[in-house]
């Protein structure tokens, strides 16, 4: 009792003084944990409060009522220069941003292929500006160079997966959008005790300076309701990735890539190791050829799938207790870059679909055309 309320103190004279302790080492175990069988628990997390970083600077690619008015007025400066309607004509049919989604990923690739990315967080914008397409094709889901005896051995074995083209959200849907959702259908907000890793929201206002921040301790069912909303907001059918899509993006489709970036961990190209989720996109060092940004760390992914053992696994099975489970992808800020539990794009987990945890959010998809 006399070490809780010496912890209280502190943290309230750390508080009341303004002064931001330092983020330490987050414990394994404050991560979603996957024995060797497949069983997922969330315990509970206990970082130390860490001041939020700043938002990154996010470019949306220009929107249809722009576009259209700035080729209305070109049509109209043409017709009175060459006098004839046909040239008008042809302006005015050409497609707009707003006929698709776009690949809206302004970056600029290095030799090493990592991407700079200049795209940020205007949370007023329709996210339907900030998909990339990810183009079809086939690769080598899971991997051969898993330990027996790891827990992780369920990525076992490499094994070949097509996939159609699809969009895929550029970034986790964060706390602004999710805001936006909540108020326009009477959502509940998401909710939890007031910890250092987790301030409560505000009826349907998240934090003050989290907006960016991913949005967090939500269910699968709240991930398929916001989908259901956006998707009436937007006009096109968003639903949540399978498996197979989800990893096929991160890797790099038929490169296979181990993260998003390349076949090496690299330094600054992930929100891991962390104490707190940072402002979605932070990490443009970390995005995939197309431009998809956070797809390892900053929170655990929703997918469709429900937990399984890849064919030619043999060392593993879904005990009775597991079966229904849902899977979850990319690991969280409380991940590890490195050692035996290092997060990567093949690294899968699975959990109750009601499970609601500050290391979990999601993203979104929509099948191409």
């Amino acid at each position: 009792v006399d070490a809780a309320s010496d912890n209280a103190a502190m943290f309230a004279t750390q508080h009341s003084a303004q002064i931001v302790p330092q983020p330490s080492p987050p414990p394994p175990e404050a991560d979603l944990f996957a024995t060797s069988v497949g069983t997922r628990v969330a315990p509970e997390d206990s970082a130390a409060p860490v001041a939020a970083p700043s938002p990154p600077a996010f470019e949306v690619a220009p929107q249809e009522s722009s576009r259209t008015l700035f080729i209305g007025i070109a049509a109209v400066v043409l017709v009175l220069l060459v006098g004839g309607g046909g040239l008008a004509l042809y302006f005015f049919n050409q497609p707009t941003p707003g006929d698709q989604p776009q690949q809206t990923n302004n970056q600029k690739t290095n030799a090493g292929g990592s991407n700079t990315n200049t795209n940020g967080g205007d949370k007023t914008t329709p996210a339907a500006s900030r998909l990339v397409l990810i183009p079809g094709g086939s690769f080598q889901m899971g991997r051969n160079d898993v330990p027996k005896t790891s827990d992780d051995y369920n990525q076992f074995p490499a094994h070949p997966v097509s996939v159609k083209s699809f969009y895929l959200d550029k970034t986790e849907v964060t706390n602004a959008e999710y805001a936006e959702f909540m108020r326009a259908t009477g959502h509940p907000a998401p909710k939890a005790a007031a910890a250092p890793y987790w301030t409560p929201w505000k009826g349907s206002e998240p934090p003050a300076g989290q907006e960016q921040w991913p949005v967090r301790n939500v269910s699968m069912a709240d991930a398929l309701a916001f989908a259901a909303w956006r998707s009436k907001r937007d006009n096109v059918t968003y639903r949540l990735p399978t498996e197979d899509e989800w990893e096929y993006a991160a890797r790099n489709g038929g490169e296979s890539s181990l993260y998003p970036w390349g076949q090496k961990w690299a330094a600054q190209s992930a929100n891991v190791d962390a104490a707190l989720p940072a402002p979605v996109g932070s990490f443009a060092n970390g995005a995939t050829r197309p431009g998809a940004l956070d797809m390892i760390g900053n929170v655990w992914e929703w997918t469709t799938s429900e937990a399984s053992i890849y064919p030619g696994n043999d060392e593993r099975k879904i005990e009775q207790a597991n079966k229904g489970y849902v899977i979850v992808r990319g690991g969280s800020y409380r991940s590890e870059a490195r050692g035996a539990a290092a997060v990567t794009a093949a690294t899968r987990q699975w959990v109750v679909r009601d499970t609601k945890h500050p290391t979990i959010g999601f993203r979104l998809v929509r099948d191409s055309p």
